[in-house]
Order: structure tokens, then sequence, then C-alpha cells
């Protein structure tokens, strides 16, 4: 089974900017003004309302305005838009940033005003240039998306940054991955882990759950299991699914603690019920084999199918070999030829050696010995020592390819040197394999 443990992640270098903190935890005084604000709203006080949210965004909360837009997205009456943009606009030119970044997402969304993407943008600006972090990371998520200005990569890394200098560890995380992945900058992998570490100290599960794959791989740090473990520990224990299913392989394969089928099944399973097509595959091959859960085949076909789904190729390939033997499901060549065609289709190896498999035998198709041939071949080269095999075996043959002893014991070498059957034993075995 493949343990590679995937990361997605970005980072950025210091400024002078002072850092700021969202407001994450909320003591009582904040909590009153939104409770008073959102009460404000259910009156219809919309004026009274903003101004709670607007004192709110000015210190930075973030939840102040996500309310604010769900306010503005609920309003019924037209002229409280109007009473509202009066308010603004007065709040504006007396240097509030957050009344022009609301004034901003009217415009955007034609809240009040004809839609005028030019306008918001140059209110999100002016607000950004207040210090308004709210809309530093509007105006990276406006130039990211592209729905209403043209993309811009490296505004969108600006802004990034911006946000990322100033302690905004959503930002710092992002940051993280564009350098990691090389999106808008070079990829640097030291600043990706600069990044994502600060991001993963201030509790960002994604951030933890990349940071522990850094580790794991040696990316911009030195390889170190045990702190990969701890810190896909954090990010699972976060709820995180890719920390969840990143845990489980950790304990699969004994990366960074002592290994453990029970553990690793616990992980899987969290990850699998949330959707995660790698862990659902892992799930089913648990179930497969019985490893730190009761064995059942029922079950295993069930986990594989759900990833196949969702196009995981060797769980399409599992799906398609249930369907060939009937194993928890009735017989079906046809099936079995849909499924492993799929995924030979994304290039699985083993996908691949199946589909030359049916092909060879007329399984769910006609037969083919060409196609077999070309299938068997990709797999072959791709290291898969079967098809190595079949494929040394058709040259022999001089089926679907043209016969060639040489191209055959090369194949067959290669077979034999991953362990699979000597050379010797597969010219003496050839005519019990012409209908592999």
């Amino acid at each position: 089974m493949d343990s590679t443990i995937n990361i997605k992640f970005l980072t950025f270098k210091n400024s002078e900017i002072p850092p700021v903190e969202m407001q994450a935890n909320f003591d009582r005084s904040v909590q009153e003004k939104l409770s008073d604000a959102n009460g404000y709203v259910n009156q219809g006080k919309y004026i009274a309302a903003m101004d709670e949210y607007l004192a709110l965004m000015d210190e930075q909360n973030q939840e102040a305005a996500t309310d604010v837009e769900e306010m503005l997205e609920n309003i019924s009456k037209p002229n409280a838009y109007i009473k509202l943009i009066a308010h603004l606009t007065g709040k504006s030119e007396k240097g509030s940033a957050a009344a022009l970044a609301v004034l901003g997402f009217m415009y955007l969304h034609g809240y009040g005003f004809t839609e005028n993407s030019d306008k918001a943008v140059k209110h999100y600006h002016k607000a950004h240039d207040k210090g308004l972090l709210i809309a530093t990371l509007k105006l990276m998520e406006i130039y990211e998306v592209g729905a209403f200005v043209e993309r811009d990569p490296s505004k969108v890394f600006f802004f990034c940054k911006t946000a990322a200098d100033r302690g905004i560890a959503s930002a710092q995380c992002k940051l993280g991955h564009m350098y990691l992945h090389g999106r808008s900058i070079d990829m640097d992998d030291e600043e990706a882990f600069k990044y994502l570490k600060v991001s993963a100290e201030q509790g960002n599960p994604v951030a933890q759950s990349s940071l522990g794959a850094m580790y794991f791989k040696g990316l911009g740090v030195t390889k170190n299991d045990k702190e990969a473990f701890q810190w896909t520990k954090k990010a699972a224990d976060q709820d995180h699914v890719i920390g969840q299913r990143n845990l489980a392989l950790l304990y699969l394969k004994g990366f960074g603690i002592a290994q453990s089928d029970r553990m690793a099944s616990e992980y899987f399973q969290a990850a699998a019920k949330k959707g995660d097509s790698i862990a659902q595959y892992n799930l089913g091959y648990m179930y497969q084999f019985g490893r730190g859960i009761e064995w059942d085949v029922d079950k295993a076909f069930k986990w594989h199918k759900r990833a196949a789904k969702q196009r995981h190729p060797d769980a399409q390939s599992n799906v398609g070999l249930s369907y060939l033997t009937g194993l928890s499901v009735s017989k079906n060549d046809k099936k079995a030829f849909k499924w492993i065609k799929a995924s030979a289709d994304q290039k699985n190896a083993n996908g691949q050696m199946h589909l030359g498999l049916l092909y060879r035998n007329g399984l769910g198709t006609n037969r083919d010995d060409k196609e077999a041939f070309k299938y068997y071949k990709a797999a072959a080269d791709q290291g898969e020592p079967r098809a190595q095999y079949a494929v040394g075996n058709m040259y022999k043959l001089g089926e679907g390819v043209a016969q060639n002893d040489e191209e055959s014991s090369r194949y067959y070498k290669a077979a034999s040197d991953q362990g699979y059957v000597s050379s010797k034993d597969a010219e003496q075995f050839l005519d019990s394999l012409k209908d592999m």
C-alpha cells in the first residue's frame, strides 16, 4: 500500500508591519456587541446594527464582517439600502475603514447600487490602505477567484503576504502553500515550512496537517517522523479530515509512533466517513484483510466502491476484480471491465495489468491480444512484475506483438529481479500461461 502523505500549502517573508491578531475568541463585551447588533437586525433597526458591526470591524473582527454581509443579503426593503448608503458614506468620510469595506461589498453585489466591480475594488483598496485586514483578505479573494475582476496571481500573493505578515493564520497557511507548490511565486520549501509552522502554532489545522507532511517528507526541514506524528495528530484532533487520514497512515506504517492497525483503522474510519477517497480505499483494505478491524469482505467492497466513485484508481481496480470474481457482489464481467478500464485510463499500473488480463481472455469484452499487450506493457513499464512476466510471455509466443526472444528475456528478467518467478521458470511454464 502506498503510504505517501499528500500535502497542499504556501509562505512569505516578514515585513516591518507589526502583527495584528484577528479576533477568534471573543471576550464578553464583544459577544454582547454582536448580540446587540443581531437583535437590532431582527427589529429592522439596520442603522443601529451597522454602527455596532462597524465598530467591531474596525477592530479587525471577522465575525462582524460576516454578520454585516448576511444582514445586507436579507434586507427586503429597498429604502433601507438608501439610508444605509448615506450613513456609510458619512462614516467613510470620517475615516472609517470598515464603512469603506461595507460600501465595497454593496457595490460588488448590487445592494442599493447597480453592481460595479471597479468601484467595489476601489473601496476595498481604500479600506486596505487604512490597515483593515478584512479588506485585505477580501481583495486576495477577489483577485484569486476572478469572478468580478481579472485574476491576478501577483496581487493574490501581495495581499496574502500582507495579511500573513500581520499574523493572520489563514493567510500564513495559504502563503505557505503558495511557496510549497510554486503558485504565484518560486517554490521555496524553507519559506513554506516557516509560514506553515507559524500558522500551525496558532492552531490552524490545515497548516498542522501540512507541517506534519513536511516533517515526514523532509521538505524544508530535516525529516523527523516524531514531529510528523505530533503535528498530524494536532490536526486530526481538530477533526481535520486530511490530518485524520494521514495519521492513520502513520499508525499503519509505524512512523513516529508504535505501529497499530487498530488506531489506523479508527482514523481511516473517521476520514472515510467525511468522504476522503484515500481513507475510504484504505478502510476497505483494512476490512479486506482484517487488519485492526473485524474481517468483512462486504464492507471492504462497500468502501472500495465509495472510493471508486470518487475516481480513486486502486479502488476502481478492486471493485472491478470483485465483479470479476463474484466476491461480495454478483459476478459481472462487463461491470468488471468498466471499472478496471476506468482505473487503467488513469494510468494506474494495477488497473492496466488487469485490463490486459481481461482483453487477453475476452472477459467483459472481445478477446484482443493487441490490446492485451498494450495494457500489459503499459503496466510493465511502470514496474508491475506480473505485467512484466505477461509481456515476456507474449513476446515469446508472438501473440499481440511480433515474436522477439530478446525482448522476452528482458521482461522476464525484470519480473525475476523483483522476485516474481525466475527467468528459467518463466520459460518452463509458458504452456500453462497461454491463456493468461
